[in-house]
């Protein structure tokens, strides 16, 4: 049964709440608001023209964690069928709020691209912090970008060949500031 608008507000609400990477020891808070936003921020600036079904896709795609929380990947990966599992309960967790998106092919690799990215990212500005506990993600990610860099969308991969980790300026001379 569909929940009410008001309900659908308040899971999206509560969904954002929901933290990530919640047994790996991490800097500051990871929360799904967080990860969604860096996700959206991410294919924005990357895809020439994305529908708003693939944006409201990135945004809600962790919204089912509301319900049944964010099961660490690790354990996913112990056991398939607790990963395949899980992932059905989150499924139709998600599809209780979530206004009918409709995603081709080319946009589920999308999501699935920047959704992996921007964790990827976030490790990168755990390891700027000196957490050596996130290393393992950077094994499991760099896998996971070797096996499907093939089917990842073209400003994906160029992002991930091109990227190198840096932080900005506290000013630039472009705002009028000297650096």
């Amino acid at each position: 049964m569909a929940l009410t608008v008001s309900e659908r507000v308040l899971a999206a609400r509560e969904a954002g709440n929901v933290m990530r990477c919640h047994v790996v020891p991490h800097h500051g808070e990871y929360s799904v608001g967080k990860h969604s936003y860096d996700a959206l921020s991410l294919l924005l600036i990357l895809h020439p023209n994305p529908s708003p079904d693939l944006m409201k896709g990135i945004l809600w795609h962790d919204g089912g964690e509301r319900w049944v929380g964010d099961m660490p990947a690790p354990a996913k990966w112990y056991d398939d069928r607790l990963g395949q599992a899980y992932e059905s309960a989150e499924d139709r967790a998600r599809r209780l709020w979530e206004l009918d998106v409709k995603l081709t092919p080319d946009e589920i690799e999308w999501l699935k691209a920047v959704d992996r990215i921007e964790l990827w990212l976030w490790c990168h500005e755990q390891r700027q912090f000196g957490n050596r506990h996130i290393e393992t993600f950077f094994t499991h990610l760099d896998r996971y970008f070797k096996d499907t860099m093939k089917t990842m969308p073209q400003p994906c991969q160029d992002f991930l060949r091109d990227f190198s980790w840096q932080r900005l300026p506290e000013q630039k001379k472009e705002f009028g500031h000297r650096v």
